[in-house]
């Protein structure tokens, strides 16, 4: 599986709290701190490693090295304890009452480049503060590359300004890693501990790092949103196919087997699909109620959103008919279509699984269009007799086909 894609790997909310308490006028440059917070880190498939130190105090204090591979498990006992030591140590201010914590960032890849940006949202009261990125001062949010194999250094310095005050900072950071190389970055839904997201629930394959569907609960009917890739425990999976649910056997005859299948998404309303996906299996979002035992359909959809990245449609996966009742099932209203295999291909009403059947507007990516890359169906003013391309609002870059 290749990603054209940036990568991000995160250290997120490093919240380091420090209170340097005193008590009347300093007559010895010392004061008690406390060094707190939480760390947690999220990475994407990207190899690189996090240091840091503390000096300044009565000892020097060296935190635990966070290296992230593709491989690394984030929810390990070994990775979450290194993390807890980045937190909760106690220190006293030495010489000159100041305080450095040293933050680098090393890229351990062969080949690709790094971004790396710190963004800081420290809040000091008495107390000096600067930061660096290696000898030059830093500006928060500011992206640095990092090429293969080498590193980048912030320094933060706090200092006292008034021994005769009271002093304390907030120290609270975010530093981003993403492959400078990548054409586009991942946008991954993080899973929680049940391998759960927006009411979709995932099974994850290690071997192939792909997730599929086993369930959804309904909780974002008006707006699901189904992700091509999914994170879990510092991995990222993709959402490679949209399958159906496990068919149940309706009868066998000399043919063989006949099975009933159904949606997951049963009573959605507005589905967008994201980017990653590629395959949307037979039946997927088919839209009648019943097509035999154990079979739900899609009939609440009213608008589907297909991204670029799809690249083949099961037959019947947006609609189909009722065998016996011979009713058409659907109300699908509205199709925004970004792939231009998907747009190609709409040759009839019933092409690409019936996508476009129920469908009075389709708007489909303005450059598809203009391509040449359209459907036939669609093309035809008989079917589609509105178009119009659209230059400003939600709808910007498309073209609009309306009945």
């Amino acid at each position: 599986m290749s990603l054209k894609t940036k990568l991000i790997s995160t250290i997120s909310a490093i919240c380091m709290v420090l209170a340097l308490l005193t008590v009347g006028v300093w007559a010895v440059s010392t004061a008690s701190v406390t060094l707190g917070g939480s760390v947690s880190f999220t990475a994407d498939n990207v190899h690189a490693r996090i240091t840091g130190n503390v000096t300044g105090t009565q000892e020097t204090i060296s935190l635990p090295n966070l290296e992230y591979d593709v491989n690394t498990d984030v929810n390990s006992t070994d990775f979450q304890s290194k993390l807890s030591s980045w937190s909760n140590n106690d220190m006293t201010f030495t010489s000159e009452n100041l305080i450095t914590m040293t933050i680098t960032n090393e890229n351990l890849s062969e080949e690709r480049s790094l971004f790396v940006t710190l963004t800081d949202n420290t809040t000091t009261d008495n107390v000096g503060k600067t930061i660096k990125q290696g000898a030059s001062n830093y500006t928060s949010a500011t992206a640095v590359e990092v090429t293969a194999g080498n590193t980048t250094t912030f320094t933060m310095t706090l200092s006292v300004t008034d021994k005769n005050l009271s002093a304390s900072a907030t120290v609270s950071y975010q530093v981003e890693l993403r492959d400078a190389n990548a054409e586009e970055q991942v946008k991954a839904v993080q899973l929680d501990e049940n391998k759960k997201a927006n009411g979709i629930t995932y099974a994850l394959n290690d071997e192939t790092m792909t997730a599929s569907i086993t369930a959804y609960d309904d909780s974002c009917n008006d707006n699901v949103v189904i992700p091509g890739y999914v994170s879990y425990g510092g991995k990222t999976y993709n959402l490679e196919t949209i399958k159906t649910t496990p068919g149940q056997l309706m009868h066998e005859d000399e043919y063989g087997p006949l099975y009933s299948y159904g949606t997951y998404f049963s009573n959605a309303k507005n589905v967008i699909i994201e980017e990653g996906v590629k395959y949307i299996d037979k039946y997927a979002f088919a839209f009648c109620a019943e097509y035999g035992p154990g079979f739900k359909g899609a009939s609440n959809v009213v608008s589907i959103t297909i991204p670029s990245s799809v690249i083949e449609i099961g037959e019947y996966a947006f609609g189909g008919n009722n065998e016996e009742t011979g009713e058409d099932c659907g109300q699908i209203e509205t199709v925004i279509i970004n792939s231009e295999t998907v747009a190609s291909g709409l040759t009839s009403n019933t092409s690409q699984g019936w996508l476009i059947y129920f469908a009075n507007t389709i708007y489909i990516k303005t450059d598809i269009v203009t391509a040449g890359s359209v459907g036939s169906y669609v093309t035809n003013t008989a079917n589609f007799p509105n178009v119009e391309t659209i230059t400003s609002g939600e709808y910007a870059g498309y073209t609009k086909f309306s009945k």
